[in-house]
């Protein structure tokens, strides 16, 4: 996260077109709207079209516009997305799923900065930021020939990655308070038991999905305390590996395998490493790769060390509070 951070302040406040790739849930929308309001557009509108589920007709229309009677139906004139977005930032969600044709339409603009509402034989100049988001691979699109490489090449000269929330654990306290807080609600607290099936949970639809299950548990919270308000952990009952490289489907079955261990000893080192029949150190790094467990305290002893181990964490999130640079 904060190599994403460090990303985003040098490119913000430039008029460069950024690409943003993550899971569905991890808030690529947010950032998006974060370089918008780092840049010299910030005083100007930020609009936002998904994609996804719509017609190529209607989002021809919704985004260059349409002149009356340029189809049945059209009984006046429309601006569309890129005029009202003049000056500011368009945000093109799941980019991926636009159709062929279209993303041809679309780099005309892109390239030449002006475009032609349906049914007008007048072009019209623009001037906008253009931000893409999907959780879809570019690269794979483009070899499969889904996806325009000219266009992969117009939009993706700034990437980011947003990393899925089961790998960013040490910045799930700072998450859940930020959460409390735009629910209005940041005088409540989680109790440790419920912080601990919060870090075990594989989270498939990331932070939408940690922010639904918080505002459910607000919600039926008795008092200013989370316990075990939360819905239940889920674990899958059988592990099928995606395709992909051998060293991926090995990590995802190392996490699998050591959060279960984990949620079954409460986070005790040493009965897990008897029960894997594993070392203790070995097992103890292999948690912190996963981001089980935070780094300890080398000037601790090994009891309170491993004491400690399963409720550290790291305010990554918070580098104003640091004395460091």
């Amino acid at each position: 996260m904060l190599e994403l951070m460090g990303v985003l302040r040098r490119y913000a406040p430039t008029s460069l077109s950024v690409l943003i790739h993550g899971e569905t849930g991890t808030g690529k929308e947010r950032v998006a709207r974060a370089i918008h309001d780092a840049s010299a557009r910030r005083h100007r509108f930020f609009v936002v079209i998904n994609c996804g589920n719509v017609t190529d007709a209607l989002l021809e229309a919704e985004l260059f516009g349409y002149v009356r009677g340029a189809f049945t139906g059209a009984d006046g004139e429309r601006k569309g997305l890129f005029v009202e977005a003049h000056g500011g930032t368009l945000f093109f969600d799941e980019v991926a799923e636009m159709s062929p044709t279209l993303q041809m339409k679309l780099l005309r603009v892109l390239e030449y900065k002006e475009l032609r509402p349906v049914g007008s034989d007048r072009p019209r100049k623009v001037n906008v930021r253009a931000l893409f988001a999907t959780h879809a691979d570019l690269k794979h699109a483009v070899n499969a020939g889904r996806f325009r490489e000219d266009l992969y090449f117009r939009i993706g000269k700034v990437g980011v990655e947003i990393p899925p929330l089961r790998n960013r654990m040490d910045d799930i306290e700072l998450l859940l308070q930020s959460i409390l807080e735009d629910l209005g609600r940041p005088d409540m607290k989680i109790d440790d038991a419920s912080l601990e099936m919060v870090k075990v949970r594989r989270w498939p639809g990331n932070i939408r999905e940690l922010r639904n299950l918080v505002e459910i548990a607000v919600v039926g919270a008795r008092g200013k305390v989370l316990t075990r308000a939360l819905p239940a952990v889920h674990f899958d009952k059988e592990f099928t590996p995606e395709q992909g490289p051998y060293d991926i489907a090995k990590r995802e079955f190392d996490r699998r395998y050591y959060v279960d261990l984990y949620r079954r000893c409460r986070g005790n080192v040493t009965q897990m490493a008897r029960l894997s029949g594993r070392q203790r150190s070995t097992v103890r790094e292999a948690l912190r790769s996963l981001a089980l467990i935070a780094a300890p305290d080398d000037s601790a002893d090994d009891g309170g060390r491993e004491a400690s181990e399963s409720t550290r964490r790291h305010d990554v999130g918070r580098p104003s509070r640091r004395k460091d640079s």
